[in-house]
């Protein structure tokens, strides 16, 4: 289930770039795109999502079972 605020949009979260060079990277591609750094993160962390979603959620449970046993 999404989060939503009290107006029915997505709730917004704060991203911090890891580096200064990950800062400037964004920067250039959002000035290269005609876009915002915002629009820039949005792509990038979907497209991450997509690709890793599954991985980190099967690697979190085999560690989790792995503690357990």
């Amino acid at each position: 289930k999404l989060m939503t605020n009290l107006n029915g949009s997505i709730e917004r979260i704060t991203f911090t770039p890891a580096s200064k060079m990950e800062y400037g990277m964004i920067e250039n591609l959002a000035q290269l795109k005609g876009s915002s750094m915002a629009a820039v993160v949005t792509q990038a962390l979907n497209q991450w999502l997509k690709q890793n979603y599954t991985k980190e959620i099967d690697l979190i449970e085999f560690y989790s079972n792995k503690e357990e046993n």
